[in-house]
């Protein structure tokens, strides 16, 4: 699986579905699904680039769970993707 292009700095799992999150130095937060099966298969749901932001931190956020908060480097910002999940 290939994750980003560079390091990847955060993973967070959704509490109640099979999808998980990641950040890293690349500026992209990507969105992970666990397909169930026989097989063990992981299919990327959503991408999206923050331009000049090292992403840094993520997780789910809200009593649905359904945005996602993600800490920047070097920067007093916390970027929201809303109704996501």
């Amino acid at each position: 699986m290939a994750a980003h292009s560079r390091q990847v700095n955060a993973l967070a799992c959704h509490p109640t579905k099979s999808i998980f999150v990641t950040v890293g130095d690349d500026t992209f937060l990507n969105v992970w699904e666990v397909e169930s099966g026989a097989a063990f298969n992981i299919r990327l749901v959503m991408s999206s680039r923050v331009p000049d932001f090292m992403l840094t931190g993520v997780c789910f956020a809200n009593q649905n769970y359904n945005s996602i908060l993600a800490t920047v480097y070097n920067f007093k910002t916390v970027i929201v993707w809303d109704d996501i999940v």
